[in-house]
């Protein structure tokens, strides 16, 4: 092994998705450096707190230590705090190999010829585009699902300046980021899961987004604590899943000014009728589909 690369122990955990957190937490309290998620099975379903975040039947969460990490200790915090817990045998890896597993997770690409989504890791100073830059530590978020490409382009090719907009369910903040950055002089962001809400605001301050709770330009909100403001919005995002896209209609509609415009998305194509079905005062264009999933872009009739 190459004596001047940093070895690091990697512990990874097979669990039902809906221990996810309480695994990704227990890792954190024993020593983590970071924690990786990834799909444990071939069913992808995606969770309800919405973004591009998807989860499993059964998922894979990964812990990186520093080598010296006592393995047993982690391992029986582990199967104190979740029995059904699998732990595979732990190995070591160097920073090349973390690297190498890093960067496939990680997007770079422009939307609309004017928005360019990248690592944080890269320098687009000189790039000449608007840039978000978000860190790809986890299988998601980070705008490689088609859902949330479907919204970026159109973030990308609207013009948002002055514009309000709501971001319902935005998960890293990705789409709310985008819309600051092009020059929206209003964005709330919500989302169920508080571990989203932080994740908004630390992904909003790494690209320059006053996040703060004073901020006048930018908020981010967990669900239960987000009241629509006065007015409405100029566009209402809302990139989560069919049914409660269903079961929000009414107050996705609500939010909007007048001439708002509703871009929906997380819905695959063979469910276009029953989304709007669900929305019978919105008038919808001709959807957009990448990779079988659609977004769909609609106003007030009349």
């Amino acid at each position: 092994m190459d004596a001047n690369l940093t070895s690091w122990t990697r512990i990874t955990v097979r669990v039902p998705a809906a221990s996810t957190g309480v695994v990704e937490d227990c890792l954190l309290e024993c020593g983590a450096v970071s924690v990786t998620l990834q799909a444990g099975d071939a069913q992808e379903l995606f969770a309800e707190h919405g973004g591009d975040a998807p989860l499993w039947e059964h998922c894979t969460v990964e812990g990186l230590f520093e080598e010296e990490a006592v393995v047993a200790d982690v391992v029986a915090a582990l199967t104190a705090c979740c029995p059904e817990a699998e732990v595979v045998p732990s190995e070591v890896i160097t920073d090349r190999d973390w690297e190498a597993q890093y960067r496939q997770y990680a997007v770079d690409e422009t939307f609309a010829g004017r928005l360019r989504l990248a690592p944080r890791t890269v320098d687009a100073s000189d790039s000449g585009l608007v840039t978000l830059r978000l860190d790809p530590g986890m299988a998601f978020g980070t705008g490689s699902h088609p859902t949330t490409r479907l919204c970026l382009e159109w973030i990308a090719a609207a013009d948002l300046i002055g514009k309000r907009v709501l971001d319902f369910g935005c998960g890293s903040g990705v789409l709310a980021i985008g819309a600051a950055l092009l020059g929206a002089t209003r964005v709330d962001a919500v989302d169920i899961d508080s571990q989203a809400v932080i994740s908004t605001r630390d992904n909003a301050a790494f690209n320059g987004v006053d996040a703060g709770e004073n901020s006048q330009t930018f908020s981010v909100f967990e669900t239960r604590g987000f009241a629509p403001r006065t007015g409405g919005y100029d566009v209402v995002i809302a990139n989560i899943l069919l049914n409660p896209l269903i079961e929000l209609a009414p107050f996705l509609v609500s939010c909007l000014a007048p001439r708002g415009v509703l871009l929906l998305s997380g819905v695959l194509a063979s469910q276009r009728p029953t989304l709007v079905a669900a929305y019978p005062s919105v008038r919808f264009e001709e959807p957009a589909v990448e990779e079988g999933w659609l977004r769909a872009e609609g106003r007030h009739r009349g």
